[in-house]
């Protein structure tokens, strides 16, 4: 947003900004650039109806109306709709994921931050997919966490659903797991020390053999001599 003349504001459209980026930042790694996130994305869409998932000390009071309210004020930390947010550049979206009680849908969740919002994961989800096929240049990524109030005896088959459920709907625009080797190339890449560039430590869960990963760091501590 940026002021255009006495008491008029001009809005910047940032619907397409990474597709717009100049032609020498289009091909750099994605961590190089500067990405807009958004903290507890779906807090907007909490429900003051709902019963208090957080903190532990007032889940016994989520009765109280007025109790249920103070958390609603001190939850909220978004008041722009998640097409709103997509549509103002926002690309990394934190998205905590919860289960309510005596759901009688057996693999349905919903978003929380001390509350549970009102509208459920797969429907949030479809929405981001439209804007998505609308703006095929646009990166996002999303990321799930969380995952309160899921016992064990339903934990595998909610997360098979959700896994499926998202392939399914997003289908190719997904990112392909990065494989051992393109993530081995990545690191032969890196260089360690004390500059404002080095990668001194080097951490992935993507490691089948061992060996092959550590010695590749390893091996970048000659690139010092």
């Amino acid at each position: 947003m940026a002021t255009a003349g006495e008491g008029r504001t001009e809005r910047y459209d940032y619907s397409d900004w990474m597709s717009a980026l100049p032609e020498q930042l289009q091909n750099i790694p994605l961590w190089n650039l500067a990405i807009p996130g958004i903290h507890d994305a779906m807090s907007y869409d909490l429900d003051v109806n709902s019963s208090i998932m957080e903190p532990d000390v007032l889940i016994k009071l989520s009765k109280l109306p007025c109790v249920r309210q103070i958390v609603y004020k001190l939850a909220i930390t978004q008041e722009s709709t998640i097409r709103e947010q997509l549509d103002a550049g926002i690309r990394y979206f934190d998205l905590r994921i919860a289960r309510k009680p005596k759901d009688s849908n057996p693999t349905r969740v919903y978003f929380s931050h001390g509350l549970y919002t009102r509208t459920d994961v797969e429907t949030v989800l479809k929405d981001v997919n439209d804007w998505a096929e609308r703006h095929p240049k646009e990166i996002l990524i999303l990321a799930l966490s969380h995952f309160r109030g899921i016992d064990e005896g339903s934990k595998e088959q909610i997360h098979s659903h959700l896994i499926n459920f998202i392939k399914t709907l997003f289908g190719a625009k997904l990112f392909p797991r990065l494989s051992l080797p393109m993530l081995l190339e990545w690191v032969k890449k890196q260089t360690p020390g004390a500059g404002k560039t080095s990668v001194n430590i080097i951490a992935s869960d993507l490691v089948v053999n061992y060996e092959d990963f550590a010695a590749t760091v390893i091996k970048l501590n000659d690139k010092m001599l």
